[in-house]
């Protein structure tokens, strides 16, 4: 095969007929490599696609040389886009907050935890741990903390009474703080560090919630005469949880951290990280606006100012699940003897703060022919016992020798499930009940 140097003509060369042909045979094969590019890139300009070879084998571009600047009308990418070597977000992408700044979490702690001003809020650090705790892994939709250091006329829209300096907001008598600006909803969270300012006697009344107090809704921590309260207004509804011996001893000289999580209709309270009560939320709808949404209340004339270090709201996507977090297999089975009354065997109740699933409930009796002989699987629905499962005869009504259920019950907290039986005839029957028991977290 003739190179091009074999074709280099010098002064008084003759061009020959091989000549010729190898200055042909050159350039045809020449066009043959180009074959596919020539008619895509012509004088600097593309008039073609550009094609590789095989899926996801070469680049364009390099680490180390990079074109300036990329125009295009579209683009489509199979995989990530990195943009100044982070992640760009794309469709159905869960949002979290360190994914969208590296130091999410050191704002959310800094701005919560570090700062402290010595003497007048104590040498304890803010303790808001918690509050990134119970963000983490949550899409957070909203986030707003006031630290107090400026009056924040935007935020206290409605009602801005009290002063603010050196980072603290103080209430006096009769004085309130209101915003319209948040709203309680399905998966929220206030975090406030505060001092109460008095001691609980006749005529104290004091709130920090949402809505307001004396209204149609509210939800926060209520301090009233004597008492200190998780407190809960929806219209008619009022559920008021007695929570005064949860409050540390220097509640009224000291700052301390309360919070209330409302995670999909369970409102869950906290002193100093310290879960002190829980309150469903009956009658609440997944969105409410109230005309106040948010209440700092001083409404009493006793001496001692109310005082704030910080308040944080944030709102995120509530929990769509409960988690399985241990199973329990409540049993008895046995010869009962003659004469037996109505006995409860066992019984479970669902612990604050978990939900329980029943499996599986059995009852099983070997007569179903003799009235008073009986076992039972119940479930107490507000003072009444509800019968899940029941083998024997019970009134005079035959229930059959075996009674299973499979199909799942949802307990709610607070709830007890009971194993009973009877044997009121004058000799010895088998009986026995049995469920076996999910709880949730």
């Amino acid at each position: 095969m003739p190179t091009l140097e074999d074709l280099l003509l010098r002064g008084g060369d003759v061009i020959t007929e091989k000549w010729y042909k190898d200055h042909y045979n050159i350039h045809k094969t020449l066009d043959d490599l180009m074959l596919g590019i020539a008619p895509v890139l012509r004088y600097g300009y593309f008039y073609g696609d550009l094609v590789p070879y095989a899926y996801g084998v070469l680049d364009v571009g390099k680490a180390d040389r990079v074109f300036r600047n990329v125009f295009a009308l579209r683009g489509y990418f199979n995989d990530n886009v990195w943009i100044q070597g982070k992640r760009a977000l794309k469709d159905e992408d869960p949002i979290y907050l360190a994914d969208i700044y590296p130091d999410a979490q050191s704002k959310i702690t800094n701005a919560i935890n570090e700062s402290n001003i010595g003497g007048l809020k104590g040498t304890d650090n803010r303790d808001l741990s918690q509050l990134y705790n119970i963000l983490k892994g949550r899409q957070v939709r909203a986030y707003y903390h006031d630290d107090f250091t400026r009056d924040d006329t935007w935020f206290w829209d409605t009602r801005r009474e009290g002063t603010v300096s050196d980072g603290v907001l103080t209430l006096s008598n009769n004085q309130a703080r209101r915003s319209s600006r948040p709203v309680l909803d399905y998966g929220c969270v206030f975090h406030t560090r505060m001092m109460w300012g008095v001691t609980l006697q006749t005529g104290v009344l004091r709130y920090v919630g949402w809505g307001f107090y004396g209204s149609r809704v509210a939800l926060g921590f209520l301090m009233r005469d004597t008492s200190f309260l998780a407190y809960y207004v929806w219209g008619n509804k009022f559920i008021e949880i007695d929570i005064t011996s949860s409050l540390p001893s220097d509640y009224d000289s000291a700052f301390h951290s309360y919070n209330v999580v409302v995670d999909k209709g369970v409102a869950r309270f906290f002193i100093n990280a310290s879960l002190v009560a829980e309150i469903e939320l009956p009658g609440m709808s997944i969105y409410y606006f109230p005309k106040y949404a948010f209440e700092l209340r001083n409404s009493d004339t006793i001496a001692g100012d109310m005082k704030f270090d910080y308040l944080t709201i944030a709102y995120f996507t509530p929990r769509e699940d409960f988690v399985p977090t241990n199973q329990i297999i409540k049993s008895f089975a046995g010869s009962v003897g003659g004469g037996t009354g109505y006995t409860t065997s066992w019984s479970y109740t669902v612990p604050e703060g978990k939900r329980a699933i029943i499996e599986v409930a059995e009852a099983l009796s070997d007569d179903d022919t003799t009235d008073g002989v009986f076992a039972s699987v119940e479930v107490d629905v507000g003072g009444t016992r509800l019968h899940l499962v029941q083998a024997g005869m019970h009134d005079g009504v035959a229930c059959g020798t075996k009674d299973i259920k499979t199909g799942r019950i949802l307990l709610l907290p607070g709830q007890t499930v009971y194993g009973t039986y009877q044997n009121a005839s004058t000799s010895s029957h088998y009986l026995s009940c049995r469920a076996v028991i999910t709880e949730l977290e």
